[in-house]
């Protein structure tokens, strides 16, 4: 399975820019996971339910590593659930 995951830091923001950049890759996603919250914690309900749906073998797509973490302990605690 392919995912492709997209988070904005606030519900008024467009995710369409990331959108538009892990599109162009011309991957056919089996899934996309979209947040609109702040990076700040980990518990961020679309990133909480790929982290369920993922198994071993598939492919995660970000449009940037900083979508993912704030800083590189926010990030390892995050992949540490992956």
């Amino acid at each position: 399975m392919i995912y492709k995951y997209e988070r904005v830091s606030k519900r008024k923001q467009s995710i369409g820019g990331r959108e538009m950049i892990l599109d162009k890759l011309g991957i056919a996603f089996n899934k996309a996971y979209t947040d609109k919250i702040s990076g700040k914690g980990i518990d961020r309900p679309a990133l909480n339910k790929l982290k369920l749906d993922v198994n071993e073998g598939d492919i995660i797509y970000c449009e940037s590593i900083s979508r993912l973490g704030r800083n590189l302990d926010n990030l390892g605690v995050t992949c540490d659930h992956f």
